[in-house]
């Protein structure tokens, strides 16, 4: 294993203090250019996503009309209006994308999807390359912002659902993650860098309480506007 992901770990909380935990829970906000494209500005503005943090089993309940409960296991998605309301059913929600466009507009089923296996990746990096399957590869460290943040290539394995195979996280002096690099397969494989800060201890773990995604450059750079994705964590609990 390489030594750069154990650092990270460390600095992230510790592998101990991160197996103490199965279940988390974050209250969140959300916005950004890519819900305007797809025709979906403000359904995820607000809300509460939970996960299983050793499996990929996930829901999202929305604290703004229409109150809608997602819930997702990788082959199967489902969405409740409100408490008591009907509940529609997807199987193999990932295959609702094919042969999509960028601009494409999605249907009421894919923004849940997106979400809720995005946050399943972004909630428990670094910790979850621990799991069996993934494989790491450190790069030629990176200059950024007048710092030298080292790199670490992670090829996921074929049983967790996330953006692209193979992805980029860019680590800070303090090891903590500064920038993550991905090119979502459901989006056209747009090269995609997400930006990550505030970090504030939750139970002994340090989360990025601030993340910003914006459009990837050839040259490393990325476009400031729009921003395409918003993520501000308001709360975040492990139990």
């Amino acid at each position: 294993m390489n030594e750069l992901i154990d650092l990270a770990i460390d600095a992230h909380g510790g592998m101990a203090q991160w197996e103490k935990f199965n279940h988390l829970k974050v209250r969140l906000k959300t916005g950004g250019h890519i819900w305007e494209i797809k025709g979906k500005a403000g359904l995820l503005a607000e809300g509460f996503y939970e996960a299983n943090t050793k499996e990929q089993r996930s829901s999202y309940h929305s604290l703004l009309e229409p109150y809608q409960i997602s819930k997702w296991e990788s082959d199967k998605l489902t969405i409740q209006n409100g408490e008591n309301g009907e509940i529609r059913e997807v199987k193999h929600p990932r295959s609702m994308f094919d042969g999509e466009q960028l601009e494409s507009q999605w249907n009421d089923f894919q923004p849940y999807y997106f979400c809720n296996y995005a946050w399943w990746t972004y909630f428990t990096a670094p910790f979850n390359f621990k799991l069996p399957g993934f494989v790491l590869h450190e790069l030629e460290p990176w200059q950024q912002d007048g710092e030298t943040w080292r790199r670490l290539e992670v090829t996921f394995p074929d049983y967790i659902q996330t953006h692209n195979k193979v992805q980029v996280f860019f680590f800070g002096g303090d090891h903590l993650l500064r920038r993550h690099d991905y090119a979502p397969d459901i989006l056209q494989s747009v090269p995609s860098s997400q930006y990550v800060k505030n970090y504030k201890d939750y139970n002994g773990i340090k989360i990025a309480t601030n993340r910003r995604i914006y459009l990837r450059n050839n040259d490393g750079g990325y476009n400031a506007e729009p921003i395409m994705v918003s993520i501000d964590v308001l709360d975040f609990k492990l139990s």
